[in-house]
């Protein structure tokens, strides 16, 4: 399997989270499971923009099977959202400044991946992409 920019920065964002989550917790500077939940909340958005992204946009021919998924896709998405819009509401026990700090997370590990050349030599390759 070749490693794309994308899979990069879910791994190295991954990894971010949990020294992350240590170092605050050790230091108690950032409550662990807020920033975690921050953090994992994150990563699944991303997660699901990688599905949406590769069914919607970059399928050539879809099929019957292939837009069955980028419905379901679409479909978590917005039920996330609305999960989010509900803890809101029932105010669940989290301290927005650690849940701020581990959502910014991944847009400082995109910019590690990106500045760090690591996307320099790889082949971009796109999910579920059809060679011609």
């Amino acid at each position: 399997m070749k490693s794309t920019i994308i899979t990069k920065i879910e791994r190295l964002n991954l990894l971010l989270l949990g020294v992350g989550a240590l170092i605050g917790w050790s230091l108690e500077i950032v409550h662990p499971a807020s920033f975690l939940t921050g953090g994992l909340v994150m990563q699944a958005n991303f997660w699901l923009w990688k599905r949406i992204a590769g069914f919607l946009l970059f399928q050539a021919r879809m099929g019957t099977g292939e837009k069955r998924w980028a419905v379901f896709w679409v479909l978590v998405k917005g039920i996330s959202f609305l999960f989010l819009l509900g803890a809101l509401f029932l105010q669940y026990p989290i301290r927005a400044g650690s849940f701020l700090l581990g959502v910014s997370l991944l847009l400082v590990t995109c910019m590690i991946v990106t500045l760090s050349g690591a996307g320099t030599g790889i082949e971009h390759t796109v999910p579920n992409e059809q060679k011609i």
